[in-house]
């Protein structure tokens, strides 16, 4: 039985399918659950997906409520509200519009704030990006930044100060890829291939201009010349990006090669049945796809942008390419496909890679922040044997 465990509030912006949300359950399933207890409250309704019937399943509850404007004062009110009646003892945010909110609800209510920063400066941005450093200033907030581009891009762009400011990088349960099921994933590539051969080439993200399918799509025609059974599957939510990926596969005649599968629940055994993935982003700040990538033994080709370069280096365990370079993707991918030592090689060297983002080492990273925080604050906790 534990007794006054630190309670913690992870505040996020929704609980939809992206790479910020997906760290939610790998942390809360990692965390010293005898010391903390993890409460989780989303700033936004979606549909119900496989992350947020997770996190509602092992966190001590989880709070959703409809979306409202960043300038909305109530909101954080009611956010104070909630953290005084849960009895809150640290807040930990995730993503812009929480890491503004859930920081001056904690202001209010005197207690510790930690932000996670996940992304670089994207255009359209800036103005909501330098309210929230002001935030963050004013609060005190202690700012974990996923790589060292973010962490470069909020102390020079926006001028965060570094005493505020650390790297803790992403990392994933490394345990859910050594127990993959061999039959399932031979059912996961015969499905997505159809009748082609392969080889099969995965990207994964939400469609959005960003991520840089598009471009991906424009490399479609030459990989196909090269490699007539190739098949180019895309696995994310639909959104503002997919209509142009459409246009470019219909003008370049390879819509018959790339295929917009939609969101899926089983990422990690269609990264397995890959021969390849891919992700042609225009920013990332330390995407998590890549690790899954790595633990599956799937060789990675990407762009080098943001983080990516801090995980990957070029031609020891994946190949990076300049970000919206089509003839250089499109060559890169061609040369795993048709070179299968490198492909093993690469493979090989990702998976030793990603055993150093463990979940383990990195809750206990971000525990420790906590702590700190703290300041020592006295946990009693008492195992069942010794009662």
């Amino acid at each position: 039985m534990v007794a006054d465990r630190v309670r913690v509030l992870i505040v996020i912006d929704s609980l939809k399918v992206g790479g910020a949300e997906a760290l939610l359950p790998t942390l809360i399933q990692h965390i010293d659950r005898d010391r903390f207890d993890v409460r989780v409250l989303a700033l936004n309704t979606v549909d119900p997906n496989h992350i947020q019937d997770e996190v509602g399943r092992i966190a001590e509850s989880l709070t959703q409520w409809p979306a409202r404007p960043l300038r909305d004062p109530r909101l954080v009110l009611d956010i104070a509200r909630l953290i005084r009646e849960q009895k809150i003892d640290i807040v930990h945010s995730h993503l812009l519009h929480s890491n503004v909110q859930a920081a001056l609800a904690a202001r209010i209510t005197r207690r510790p704030i930690v932000a996670t920063l996940h992304n670089l400066h994207q255009h359209g941005r800036l103005s909501k990006r330098k309210v929230e450093v002001a935030v963050l200033r004013l609060t005190g907030a202690r700012a974990l930044a996923v790589s060292d581009g973010v962490r470069r891009s909020y102390s020079g762009r926006y001028r965060l100060s570094g005493r505020q400011l650390t790297v803790v990088p992403n990392a994933i349960d490394l345990s859910r890829f050594e127990r993959l099921d061999r039959d399932a994933i031979a059912r996961v590539r015969s499905e997505v291939l159809g009748e082609s051969t392969g080889p099969l080439i995965v990207g994964v993200g939400r469609v959005v201009p960003q991520k840089g399918f598009a471009i991906l799509a424009r490399a479609a025609a030459e990989i196909h010349q090269r490699c007539p059974g190739a098949r180019i599957v895309i696995a994310g939510r639909e959104a503002d990006g997919a209509a142009e990926v459409r246009a470019v596969t219909a003008e370049n005649g390879s819509d018959s090669v790339v295929n917009l599968i939609g969101q899926r629940g089983d990422v990690p055994y269609l990264l397995a049945a890959s021969d390849v993935f891919v992700s042609p982003s225009l920013s990332e700040g330390a995407p998590v796809t890549h690790l899954e990538a790595m633990a599956t033994e799937t060789p990675v080709v990407a762009t080098a942008v943001g983080g990516v370069p801090e995980l990957i280096q070029h031609g020891l365990n994946g190949l990076l390419v300049p970000a919206g370079d089509v003839a250089q993707l499109a060559s890169e991918l061609i040369r795993v496909i048709e070179n299968p030592d490198l492909a093993k090689s690469l493979a090989d060297r990702g998976r030793e890679t990603v055993r150093n983002y463990g979940a383990d080492a990195w809750a206990r990273r971000i525990e420790n922040e906590y702590l700190r925080l703290l300041d020592g604050r006295s946990l009693r906790v008492v195992s069942e044997a010794a009662r």
